[in-house]
Formats: structure tokens, C-alpha cells, sequence
């Protein structure tokens, strides 16, 4: 009796070690590449000519082959795989519905180099071809299981090849031949004289084993580099007694590396992208720089489409993720994508997970800073604010984007009131850097950029927004809009005018594939309330100069509209008038309203 319960503990024992030993490597291993196909075969391209041969259903990769002697194979897109990756864990979800051969495909560098595992009946063959040539292959027993989703694992490190199907260990053997060139992963399918072949793939999901990334390469640039350090960084001599790119040119510096890194080095004109040139172009185009120094991150899509254009370059799209934690960038970085990170008044690369970083694993990073030499994100000793991330793409780069001064009380919501998705508010400055190598490189002095709020609305649906604007005090605003296509084409529709504690409105008519429009809601009811605010301020003097203008503006506010443009001119001629019972504030915010509801009634 006491023999079979230690029998029973000691089994029970041995499978949990099992498990929990198998278990472990997984919260160790790092991420590198995923996909479950929601967003179709944005990240694959096909090696063999015959795409047409793929479909999504229901969120699976569907592959049918109808012809004999056909191979079908997906590779990922260089822009989602980095050939440095080694030592990895390929796993998915692989259903096979009808035919005769079953593939999986790895290592896979181009149409003559690669592995693949066929599976015969409850046999399969490993084979390793070189140059189109089988150097290397093995045998053995294993079953995929017809019209049911098989999960396969294949760990590959330094040569040895390990496969589980559905948890049971089927492979595991050394290649002799191994080169160390990981290549691709693939799904795949054939199809000989038996046909046809259908599969279907899903939850493809890549580990690294060895957590290798730990800095991703940036080629290091700086800010205070003698080849652009003095040049004027925007409009700054209008702004500021430093105006060199070595005092403000931290974002530009940043945006030139990873413009670089993902393969973007050459401008359209054929110059290099450095923080020079990137500078110089902002500078000649509508949307480029906003406020007083601030870089419109969407011009920089926009520069990338355009880069793509001339070399087939991946154009970047932009993405801010507010907020002090690390974990966009960690993800970003871990599929082999540097990000840019917002501190107060400053922008640097992280580039790198650091995994032992103490006293919270992975609560650090590796960082290339454009200003200071620090080499981790800690040594700042300061919050981060946000993430931004310039993921390469060739789809969608639509966005609406306002700045304004923090003073003004802005918001923005759709006519039918429905919410606005990725919609981000947030306010943004730069410091002023100092170099100094005494200090990690230097500091910053206490100047910095005016602050400028921004609003930026990330892939917005096709339709009509309705801005609100007011301000404490009445007075002079002037709201810069830009809105952007899928392409990146910009429509530049800014907005300057009078308002006070009563609001006015205007409407953006958004459309992501052409030209966008904006209409002003000025009218004779804002007139009229612009009257009764600049009475209570005390810049119309006397009552009955109120009354008088009140009347002739509900007039105009009641009349027809061939009638409209008689109650400008006499409400202009009534300002005359009573100009000594006006201040001149009070005398020139009611000309230029007049002037603004003449030109709307004038298109």
C-alpha cells in the first residue's frame, strides 16, 4: 500500500518538475515576432509567385492549391524581421484540411537556401537545402493530425533542432551542416501529383531563447556635431539668442537615427538624412516646424512617403503613447524597432531592454542620446512623459493635427457626437542644451521653447469635427491645422481670428484620400456676442453705443441673404461714428469681425 502512494507521489512529482522546468524558459524568452493574421498579411510577402493562392479567413492564413507541382510559401517582410535574431522558438497553430504534402518551412534565406519539415503519413523528413541541393536530412516518426489544429514548436539553437507537436518532443536532433544563418521563418504548402493541397496557419509567435537584443545598432549622432551644430535650428533667431541645432536639435537628431536605421539615409534631393538636412526641409514646407521650435512628427510621415517614392524605402508611421512606463518601448524594442522617448524639454533613442536591470527586471533601458552621454535611461533621473514609435509601413498614415497656445480653450468632437478614437491632447517644449563634457556631456540653461499644446487624432474616420474655441480674455487666436491622407498628403487649414469667454465653432470636413475643408462659424451671432463682451470689458464705452450696434446686428442676423452684406457696411460705418466711445481695442476687434463675416458672405 505505502509502495503504490510513494509510486503515485513520485509520478505526480515528476510531472509537476516537468512542467514547471518546461514552463520556465517561456517568461524568459523574449518576443521577437507575432502575428494572428487580424490585420491580414500586412507582415508577409510571398517567395514562390503565387499570393494569390492566400487568403484570410476568419482571421487564419487559408492556403489552397488546385494545380500539381505548385509551392506556396509566406516569408515575413524585412520591415518586421531582423536577420540578427538567432536562437529562437517558432511556434503555430497548423490545420490541415486536404491533400497529400505537409510543409513547414524555417531557415528559409531565399528560394534555393532553406529547411523544411514533410510530413508523409506518420513520418516526416527534415531536410537542410544549400544552394538547391539537399546537404542534409532525417527521418523519423511524427503525426499531424488531418482537420485539426496541430500547435508545433520548433526550438532551434547553434545547430540543434528540437520539435514538439502538440507538447510531444518528435525531433530532436544536430545538423552537421549548420552555418549559423537563421534566415526566415515561413508558412508553406505544396502540392506534387496528389492535389489539391488546403492548410490553414494562425498565432505565429517567434521566441528568442538567449534574450539577444539587449541594444539594437544606432549609428550614434549628435546634436553638438561640428557639421551642424551652428546652423540655425528653425526660425530660432527670432526666438532665442542661441539658435544653433547644438541648443534645440535634440528631436531632429533623434528622428535622423532612426530614419537610419531603418534604411532611410538619403533624402529626396539625393543628400544625406542627417539632422542638417532634416532641418533644411522642415524648414521649406507648410507643416514642417509648428509654434517656436516644435517638430510636426506628421511632416515627418510625410518625408518618409516621399523618400519611399524615389528608393522604396519604408515610410514610417507615427505613433504617441503618453505615459511613464516603459512598456511600448520594451515591446517596440524587443521586435527590433528603436523608439523615441519624451522627457521634460528633451527627446532621445531608447534602443535597447536592459534584462537584468535591478531592482525590477526590465524597468531600464539602453538609450543613444543625441545631447548627453548617458548610456541608460535611469542615469536621467527623470519621467518619462512619452513613447513615440515610427513603425515602418506601407499603409496608412491619415491624421488631423492642431497646435495651439495653452491659453486657448480648445476642444474637438465629431457633428454626430460620436467618440473620437486616438485622440491625444498634450503639451510639448524644448529645453535649451548646453555642452559640457565635465557633466556626461552638458545640461540645459533654464530658456526654453514657448510651450504649445498639441492635438493630434491618429487614423480619424472620414467626416465632420467640430472645433470650440474661447479664451479668458478677448482678444486675437490663431489655431494652426494640418490634416493628412492615408498617403501623407497634407491639407494646411489654420484658423485666426477674435473670441473671448463665448465660444465659437468651426467645422474640419475630413476626407482620408483627398483634400480636406474647413468652415468658419462666424456670424452675426458672433457679433453679437462679441458686442455684449466688449461692453461688460468696458471697450465699448457707453451703453447706447451697444444698443445701437445690437440692433443693427440683429438686423443683419435676420435679414436675407441678399440683404447681409448692407448690414456689414453700415454696422462698419456706425464703428466710425462712435469711434470716441470705442477703445481702440474695442474699435479694431469689431473691424476685423466685420472684415471676417464680409469675406465668409464674399465666397
Amino acid at each position: 500500500m505505502l509502495k503504490k502512494i510513494f509510486t503515485k507521489v513520485l509520478i505526480i512529482l515528476i510531472a509537476l518538475y516537468y512542467a514547471f522546468s518546461l514552463s520556465l524558459p517561456v517568461s524568459a524568452e523574449t518576443i521577437l515576432f507575432e502575428d494572428d493574421f487580424s490585420n491580414g498579411f500586412e507582415k508577409w510577402e510571398s517567395v514562390r509567385d503565387h499570393f494569390d493562392m492566400w487568403s484570410i479567413v476568419d482571421n487564419q492564413a487559408d492556403v489552397f492549391i488546385n494545380t500539381s507541382s505548385t509551392l506556396a510559401e509566406l516569408v515575413p517582410k524585412d520591415f518586421y524581421w531582423n536577420p540578427e535574431w538567432k536562437n529562437i522558438i517558432y511556434e503555430l497553430d497548423y490545420n490541415y484540411i486536404q491533400g497529400a504534402d505537409k510543409n513547414i518551412s524555417f531557415g528559409f534565406r531565399d528560394v534555393l537556401n532553406w529547411y523544411e519539415i514533410h510530413f508523409v503519413g506518420t513520418s516526416y523528413i527534415l531536410s537542410h537545402v544549400k544552394n538547391g541541393q539537399v546537404v542534409w536530412d532525417n527521418t523519423g516518426y511524427a503525426h499531424i493530425i488531418n482537420n485539426f489544429s496541430n500547435h508545433v514548436s520548433i526550438n532551434l539553437n547553434e545547430g540543434k533542432i528540437i520539435v514538439f507537436i502538440n507538447n510531444q518532443e518528435v525531433i530532436n536532433i544536430e545538423d552537421p551542416t549548420f552555418d549559423n544563418d537563421y534566415g526566415k521563418i515561413g508558412i508553406k504548402a505544396g502540392a506534387g501529383s496528389v492535389y489539391p493541397t488546403h492548410a490553414i496557419y494562425d498565432n505565429i509567435v517567434v521566441r528568442s531563447l538567449d534574450n539577444l537584443i539587449s541594444k539594437l545598432s544606432i549609428s550614434k549622432q549628435k546634436q553638438t556635431d561640428i557639421n551642424w551644430a551652428n546652423e540655425e535650428y528653425d526660425s530660432a533667431r527670432e526666438w532665442s539668442d542661441n539658435f544653433g541645432i547644438d541648443r534645440w536639435g535634440c528631436l531632429i537628431t533623434s528622428i535622423s537615427m532612426i530614419m537610419n536605421f531603418h534604411g532611410i539615409d538619403t533624402m529626396p534631393n539625393s543628400e544625406a538624412v542627417n539632422p542638417t538636412t532634416i532641418n533644411t526641409w522642415l524648414k521649406t514646407q507648410p507643416d514642417g516646424f509648428i509654434g517656436s521650435g516644435q517638430v510636426n512628427w506628421m511632416a515627418i510621415t510625410r518625408l518618409t512617403r516621399l523618400i519611399n517614392e524615389e528608393y522604396s524605402t519604408p515610410k514610417l508611421e507615427y505613433k504617441m503613447v503618453p505615459g511613464n512606463e516603459l512598456t511600448t518601448a520594451i515591446a517596440e524594442i524587443n521586435i527590433g524597432r528603436p523608439v523615441i522617448l519624451q522627457i521634460p524639454g528633451h527627446f532621445l533613442v531608447g534602443d535597447g531592454v536592459i534584462e537584468d536591470s535591478t531592482p525590477i527586471p526590465n524597468s531600464d533601458l539602453y538609450i543613444t542620446d543625441p545631447a548627453y552621454n548617458f548610456e541608460t535611461f535611469s542615469q536621467h533621473q527623470k519621467e518619462l512623459i512619452s513613447t513615440r514609435t515610427l513603425e515602418p509601413t506601407f499603409t496608412d498614415l491619415s491624421y488631423i493635427h492642431l497646435n495651439h497656445d495653452p491659453t486657448l480653450n480648445v476642444s474637438i468632437q465629431k457633428e454626430d457626437q460620436s467618440e473620437i478614437n486616438n485622440l491625444q491632447v498634450f503639451e510639448e517644449y524644448l529645453n535649451d542644451f548646453v555642452s559640457d563634457e565635465s557633466i556626461s556631456g552638458g545640461g540645459f540653461t533654464e530658456n526654453n521653447t514657448p510651450t504649445l499644446q498639441i492635438h493630434e487624432i491618429e487614423k480619424p474616420e472620414n467626416g465632420t469635427y467640430v472645433v470650440e474655441v474661447s479664451q479668458d480674455n478677448f482678444g486675437p487666436f490663431e489655431i494652426t491645422i494640418f490634416t493628412y491622407t492615408k498617403e501623407g498628403d497634407v491639407s494646411v487649414l489654420s484658423y485666426s481670428g477674435l473670441v473671448g469667454q463665448n465660444k465659437i465653432q468651426f467645422k474640419i470636413f475630413y476626407d482620408n484620400e483627398n483634400e480636406s475643408n474647413l468652415e468658419k462659424g462666424i456670424s452675426f451671432q458672433t457679433l453679437l456676442n462679441d458686442i455684449s463682451e466688449l461692453f461688460e470689458l468696458r471697450e465699448i464705452k457707453k451703453h447706447y453705443v451697444a444698443v445701437e450696434l445690437t440692433k443693427y446686428a440683429e438686423f443683419g442676423r435676420n435679414s436675407s441673404s441678399e440683404n447681409l452684406l448692407r448690414y456689414v457696411d453700415a454696422l462698419q460705418q456706425l464703428v466710425e461714428w462712435y469711434s470716441p466711445q470705442l477703445s481702440e481695442l474695442g474699435k479694431t476687434y469689431l473691424n476685423q469681425r466685420l472684415l471676417e463675416i464680409k469675406g465668409i458672405i464674399l465666397e
